[in-house]
């Protein structure tokens, strides 16, 4: 379901004083399942329970009120609201409905990020002080443009869709006290979190919608991102496979604004799953088995989406993610065209992983691979090694990046994926080269720091990406 966006807002004709009777029980409402403006018949919009915040929002208006919030859910709970109990529809009052918002917890202004683009067209009339504004001065003639307008999208991109997304909405981050240990950990503080939520709260160029999707009969969470505000008609897809297993190392606020949104904002369409048995822990993550289907799914809904190029596709993968990738690779069994593949600290070769770095893979295989761990190790290490079956790159053009090598005297290693991993395959790249065999180009880099992840070098590794999937665009 493609949410609409919500705007509560008071009609002009209403006096100063009339607006600050209801503008308390304005601040109170949360999304109602039903469009009305004055003088007109209601109109149905299905919406998941949602909360707004409205955040500064009066500063235009003059009336300075306190903020509050309040969550509404199903008509039949809204009847006795707030909202219909205060706000009498004899008013001169707009409501446009949405479902941007789905996290009780997490709505934290009332325009999200999309509102500019829905009303961008009326932005040059000066009808709207001010996208952050709460009170707005809409015409009822554009009202019922912008309203029909989204009805017609949603209607449109559900039935391309239907098939295989369960939902569709905007992605609206985490509050910080819904983080993990490990993703508090990561982000280090509070304060850092909230620059994140700001640098996200604040971005134009990029449209982030978070996805659920059948894939053999299980729902799977992913993210589409897409570019805004540019003149091309298809984009180039980029295939983003996140490292981590269940719910460690899942995409989030910092995985998308650190290792997705660049993508995006130099004309690439991201796609990215966050795997099966993330959600649900009934169902097994084999690290490299069976979700392998889940990046296959996500290829097959871009091929169902007009804006991306899918003569023009590329792998970028994270950790366990080249595990992902390179299965991803031979499953499609040149079905589709791969252009090209970025891999940063990833594995090569599962089996010399496990002995190299017994304490933390050896854990996550025997929860993955269950009995098979046992009896089968050979067998499914070796399904998950490139080493393998290095001859299905031997076309796509390969860049390696890894934490390790030295500088100044000092080795610098990766304690999580070893860096020999990358150094391996890269030998072995090199020998298929020297034999004939490889005939796309292939490069590793090395970056000397103690680390799994390459924060300290981040705008050096973002460039090194672009400018390499560039050559191949």
């Amino acid at each position: 379901m493609i949410p609409i966006l919500l705007v509560l807002a008071i009609f002009i004709a209403s006096p100063v004083h009339t607006a600050a009777q209801h503008a308390r029980s304005l601040l109170l409402t949360g999304i109602a399942p039903v469009v009305r403006t004055a003088g007109r018949s209601s109109m149905r919009v299905p919406y998941p329970m949602v909360q707004l915040r409205a955040k500064s929002a009066l500063a235009a208006s003059g009336l300075h009120l306190p903020v509050q919030t309040q969550t509404y859910g199903p008509r039949s709970q809204l009847q006795q609201s707030s909202f219909n109990r205060q706000m009498p529809m004899t008013s001169s009052y707009v409501v446009v409905g949405s479902s941007a918002y789905q996290n009780p917890a997490q709505g934290s202004q009332v325009l999200s990020p999309e509102a500019p683009s829905l009303l961008q067209k009326y932005q040059d009339q000066k009808l709207f002080p001010s996208y952050e504004n709460f009170l707005l001065s809409p015409e009822e003639s554009i009202l019922d443009e912008v309203v029909q307008a989204e009805e017609n999208k949603t209607s449109n991109e559900n039935k391309k869709y239907s098939s295989m997304l369960v939902s569709k909405n905007k992605y609206i981050p985490e509050a910080f006290d819904e983080l993990d240990d490990l993703q508090k950990k990561m982000v280090r503080s509070e304060e850092n979190y909230q620059k994140y939520l700001e640098r996200y709260k604040n971005l134009k160029d990029v449209d982030v919608k978070k996805i659920k999707y059948k894939v053999d009969g299980h729902e799977v969470e992913g993210f589409i991102l897409l570019p805004k505000n540019t003149d091309a008609k298809k984009h180039p897809l980029v295939l983003y496979s996140r490292g981590g297993h269940r719910d460690y190392g899942k995409i989030d606020l910092m995985t998308v604004m650190d290792q997705m949104i660049y993508l995006a904002q130099n004309g690439y369409a991201v796609l990215a799953s966050q795997y099966r048995g993330s959600i649900d822990k009934k169902v097994a993550d084999e690290f490299g088995g069976k979700e392998v289907a889940d990046n296959i799914k996500l290829l097959e809904l871009a091929e169902e989406m007009d804006v991306i190029d899918m003569s023009n596709i590329f792998l970028v993968a994270f950790s366990r993610g080249s595990i992902m990738a390179y299965r991803t690779i031979q499953e499609l069994k040149n079905r589709l065209p791969i252009k090209a593949y970025v891999g940063i600290g990833g594995a090569s070769d599962v089996k010399s992983w496990v002995e190299e770095n017994p304490r933390i893979v050896k854990p996550l295989l025997e929860d993955a691979l269950g009995q098979n761990f046992t009896d089968n190790f050979i067998e499914e290490s070796e399904k998950r090694s490139i080493s393998e079956y290095p001859e299905i790159m031997d076309e796509i053009p390969m860049l390696l990046m890894h934490a390790g090598g030295q500088r100044d005297g000092q080795k610098f290693e990766d304690p999580i994926v070893p860096t020999n991993q990358s150094i391996k395959l890269d030998n072995l790249l090199t020998e298929r080269k020297e034999s004939g065999d490889r005939k796309a180009e292939h490069e590793l880099i090395l970056y000397p720091e103690r680390a799994h992840v390459l924060n300290k070098y981040n705008d050096e590794v973002k460039e090194q990406i672009l400018k390499f999937l560039a050559k191949y665009r």
